[in-house]
This record gives structure tokens, sequence and C-alpha cells, in this order.
């Protein structure tokens, strides 16, 4: 009734994963490693750090520890920062990484106008900020 290789497979399931590091321990310092990341990256650009917000976007970034909302996120935070750097390129390719994921639509349209306005498409910038301020009346606009 049962194979071989099914018995393999419940062997190495519940007794020899945790042995090999496939528990839950290694995957919870990820999570918890990506998330430190992205606060860090957030609370930097909130102080106007960009260049340390960058570094520590990249590690959350890299981490493989971050679920799709927060990638998203990440993606949106560091194409902000590309925007402020001049990265345009960068930045571009970040906001078509997050759109693809769940973003918040408050910081989406809010990166788009940011990276809108570098590009001095001032009118197409100035529609992304409103629908930001329509998706997050708190929003700050540049």
């Amino acid at each position: 009734m049962f194979s071989p290789r099914f018995f393999q497979c419940i062997l190495f399931a519940f007794v020899l994963s945790p042995l090999v590091g496939c528990g839950d321990g290694a995957g919870e310092d990820v999570v918890r490693s990506a998330q430190v990341s992205l606060d860090e990256a957030l609370a930097k650009e909130a102080s106007g750090d960009l260049p340390n917000a960058l570094q520590a976007i990249d590690a959350a970034l890299s981490n493989g520890g971050l679920d799709p909302d927060q990638l998203a996120e990440g993606y949106l935070l560091r194409a902000r920062c590309y925007c402020a750097s001049g990265e345009l390129d960068k930045a571009q390719a970040d906001l078509e990484a997050a759109d693809q994921g769940a973003p918040n639509p408050a910081k989406l349209h809010l990166t788009r106008g940011m990276l809108l306005d570098k590009q001095g498409k001032a009118a197409e910038a100035k529609a992304e900020y409103s629908l930001a301020k329509k998706a997050d009346p708190s929003i700050k606009i540049p």
C-alpha cells in the first residue's frame, strides 16, 4: 500500500529535517533578520539618512525572509532611495518589482510620483501624488 519512498519522506520530514537545519529555528532567524533590516531601513529613510537606508534595505531584500507585502515595501523604499540619489533606472526597476507584489497603494503612487518628478514629468508626477493622497491623506508629498 505505501511505498518505501513514502516512508523515507516521512522519516526525513519528522525526524531528520530538524537535525539538518530545516526546522523552524533557522527560518525564524532569517525572517527576524529581514524584519530588523527592513525596520532599520524605514527608520533611516524617515530621518533622511538615505545612504544607510539603502544599505539596510539591500540587506533585507537579499535575505529572503520578507513576506510579499514586506518585499513590495522594500522595493518601494529602495526605489525612493534610488530616486533621491539620481539612479533612475534602478528606481524604475524596483518600482516595477514592487508593482508585481502587493504594495501599499499610497506608497506606490508616491514613489511613482517621485520618479516621474525626477524624470521631468511634472504633470504626471502631480497626478500620482494626488492618487497617493487619495489613498492615504496622511502621506507626506515631497
